[in-house]
């Protein structure tokens, strides 16, 4: 790229066609598009909400919105104008900036994670991510953790960009909407802990319901004080189980092993809260990804960090990088011992938020519908035929009344007898 009066460093992406930059500013500010280059900043339009000294990474959702920007210019432009991506110096907003150039090399451009980190160090230094605590954390996860996490996810298929729905994400996302976010497709959906009326900041058990019935959550793990009554979840259906440990501590060896015992064997989507739905769930969850995923802990916090923001916290990161050797060793002997291969890895028809799953979901409760119905119009015919002829008639044109199309159809042909035009008792 060309020197540039406002532009400190530069690193090349794809040849001659897209640019990562660094500007001499420390706030945004616009640069204005050439006859070779188009500048494009995201500083303000993609931003972290922290909650206290944690500032990124920016969550799948600005990740995906960034990926489908970004490829619609390089289709648009087609090699007549270079991409100059440029950031602030400010080492928040850099780092975050570098995220989603190297996020989006490794899912868009299929780089390897090690590769596209050894291009981003041109423009380094890089502040290293922290956790959510009010006080100053030593614990961090570094730009190649991200990318290493992101490209994990991607090998499972835990997210496809292709079959995204960033609004859900986004609408989930809010904590009037109930503060929701999948980590693991049809698997684990992390949540803000439900509370009585009047009780904390959370909504009511009721107020998930319909989501939850709708996603086919089947199990709710609960890892915080009781502060809701659980038969809300149970007399739907739902399972419900208390793992309870300490706000900000690790979990016992008996409470992990029971978690992982309850995930491994449920029967459909699982939904996991302690108070905000972030420390404690994010731990056991992280605990799950390493094991069954083969993630590093730093791997695992990313990408949950990436699904939800705040995950992890303080020693419990540290517990995750402790416990990563036996978690690995745990993976494989559930591999041998359930598929006899412990390189066998599950991998994803869908991704989390994907559009294509609520409609072949409802295809199928609808095919299982239509043959249950077919099942129950079989038994009629059955009961039917030892009722007397006429008897048999007017049981008959009820039944057919009451079936629409195809079914009905089918039915006359069974039966074997022209109903049309048959005399009314």
């Amino acid at each position: 790229m060309e020197p540039h009066d406002y532009i400190d460093k530069t690193v090349e992406i794809l040849k001659n066609r897209f640019y990562f930059a660094v500007s001499k500013f420390s706030v945004y500010k616009r640069l204005k598009n050439s006859k070779n280059y188009q500048f494009v900043c995201f500083d303000e339009e993609l931003r972290y909400r922290n909650f206290f000294h944690d500032f990124g990474p920016l969550n799948l959702a600005c990740l995906y919105k960034y990926s489908c920007k970004i490829t619609k210019l390089l289709q648009n432009f087609r090699g007549r104008k270079k991409i100059v991506h440029y950031t602030s110096h400010d080492p928040n907003k850099k780092a975050n900036a570098a995220f989603l150039v190297g996020c989006f090399a490794v899912v868009c451009m299929k780089m390897e994670p090690f590769e596209v980190y050894k291009i981003l160090l041109i423009t380094e230094p890089y502040k290293q991510f922290v956790d959510a605590l009010q006080r100053t954390s030593v614990h961090t996860i570094r730009l190649f953790d991200c990318f290493s996490g992101v490209a994990k996810a991607l090998q499972y298929n835990l997210f496809d960009f292709t079959d995204f729905n960033v609004q859900e994400y986004d609408v989930c996302d809010q904590v009037e909407k109930g503060n929701m976010n999948w980590i693991i497709p049809r698997k684990f959906l992390a949540f803000l802990g439900p509370t009585e009326p009047r009780v904390g900041v959370g909504h009511t058990p009721g107020f998930y319901l319909e989501y939850f019935l709708q996603h086919d959550v089947k199990t709710v793990i609960r890892l915080n004080d009781k502060l809701y009554d659980s038969s809300v979840f149970t007399r739907m259906g739902i399972e419900h189980h208390d793992l309870f440990f300490d706000d900000g501590s690790v979990p016992s060896m008996d409470i992990l092993l029971s978690f992982l015992r309850i995930t491994e064997t449920a029967p459909a989507a699982i939904a996991v809260h302690c108070k905000a739905g972030l420390g404690r769930t994010g731990t056991l969850i992280g605990a799950y990804l390493m094991k069954h995923y083969s993630m590093t802990a730093k791997e695992a916090v990313a990408w949950l960090r990436v699904c939800r923001p705040g995950s992890v916290t303080g020693a419990q990161q540290a517990y995750l990088e402790d416990n990563e050797g036996w978690l690995w060793r745990a993976g494989s002997e559930y591999r041998i011992r359930h598929y006899g291969d412990e390189t066998r890895m599950p991998q994803h028809k869908y991704g989390v938020y994907s559009k294509q799953w609520p409609v072949d979901r409802s295809r199928i409760i609808n095919e299982a519908r239509r043959k249950l119905r077919w099942n129950d119009l079989n038994s009629h015919y059955r009961a039917l035929r030892q009722l007397d002829e006429k008897q048999y008639l007017r049981h008959v044109s009820k039944l057919l009344a009451s079936v629409k199309g195809y079914e009905a159809e089918k039915l006359r042909d069974k039966v074997g007898k022209v109903l049309t035009g048959m005399p009314k008792y």
